[in-house]
C-alpha cells in the first residue's frame, strides 16, 4: 500500500493509534549491552560493511538477541539438554556457541 491507497478513514486510524500508543507506551527496557554489541557486528560483516546503520533496526536487532539468549539459557535447565540427555550434542554444537 502506497501513501496514496490511504484514505481518509485510514489516516484518521493511524493518528488516533499514534496517539493511543503516545499515551498507553508501557516503559521499553533497553536491550543488554551484549546484544547491543552483537547487533552493531551485523553492519561490519562482508556483505552489510557498506550499509550504513540504522540504529532503530540495530536495536529491534539485539531486543531479539535478548529474547534467544533468555530462551537458551531456559532450555540449558532442561534434562534433554543435560550430558545423558538426547540433546545434548546439538547442544554443544549450536546453542552453546550462541550464548557465548
Amino acid at each position: 500500500m502506497t501513501a496514496r491507497n490511504i484514505t481518509k478513514e485510514g489516516v484518521k486510524l493511524i493518528k488516533e493509534s499514534d496517539m493511543h500508543l503516545k499515551k498507553n507506551k508501557p516503559p521499553i527496557e533497553p536491550p543488554s549491552q551484549f546484544a547491543q554489541q552483537q547487533a552493531a557486528q551485523i553492519w561490519c560483516k562482508k556483505t552489510t560493511k557498506n550499509i550504513a546503520m540504522d540504529i532503530y533496526l540495530a536495536i529491534e536487532f539485539a531486543r531479539l538477541i535478548d529474547k534467544y539468549r533468555e530462551a537458551l539459557i531456559w532450555c540449558s535447565g532442561s534434562a534433554d539438554f543435560a550430558s545423558d540427555g538426547k540433546a545434548y550434542k546439538g547442544w554443544l554444537k549450536i546453542c552453546q556457541p550462541l550464548l557465548k
